[in-house]
Parts: C-alpha cells; sequence; structure tokens
C-alpha cells in the first residue's frame, strides 16, 4: 500500500489565490465560504481519502465490482467508506 496526503497547500491556493473565496461565498448559500471553512473542509477531506479511501485501491483492483441478479456488489470495504463520506457531510 502506498500513502497518500492531499495536496492540500495546492488546493487551498487554486481555491483562495486563483478563484478568490469573495465571489463563491457570493453566491447563495453559500455565505459560510471563509478561509477557516475551507481549510477545515480540505483538512477533513484529506484525512478521509487518506485513512479510508487510498487503502481500498489495492483490494477494490483485486476484487472490482460485479453485478449479481441486477444488484452491483462493490469490493469490501467501498460501502462502509461510502458510509464514513456520507456520514461526514
Amino acid at each position: 500500500m502506498t500513502d497518500y496526503a492531499a495536496p492540500l497547500a495546492d488546493m487551498r491556493f487554486v481555491i483562495e489565490d486563483l478563484i478568490g473565496l469573495a465571489p463563491i461565498a457570493a453566491l447563495p448559500g453559500l455565505a459560510d465560504a471563509s478561509d477557516d471553512t475551507v481549510a477545515l473542509v480540505l483538512s477533513e477531506a484529506g484525512k478521509l481519502a487518506a485513512q479510508t479511501l487510498a487503502p481500498l485501491n489495492q483490494s477494490g483492483d483485486r476484487e472490482g465490482a460485479r453485478l449479481e441478479n441486477g444488484v452491483v456488489r462493490t469490493a469490501e470495504g467501498f460501502a462502509e467508506a461510502y458510509r464514513a463520506f456520507v456520514d461526514g457531510g
């Protein structure tokens, strides 16, 4: 397994310096899009990617997904990873 670290500094640079948060925060429903909020969301997403999603790459490649009687079955761990993603908001 390889370690994964999300490129948080690069992501923040694009969002904060290239795009700018002011136009984003001006959109309806996004008034809370501040530097601190963006940093926190990216940090938590990076943790989820590193601790939950990245470790599934190898098993996902080995097991794959399959269709059984009209139902898609994902590799072991993927349903739990999706649940963690949903629960994280």
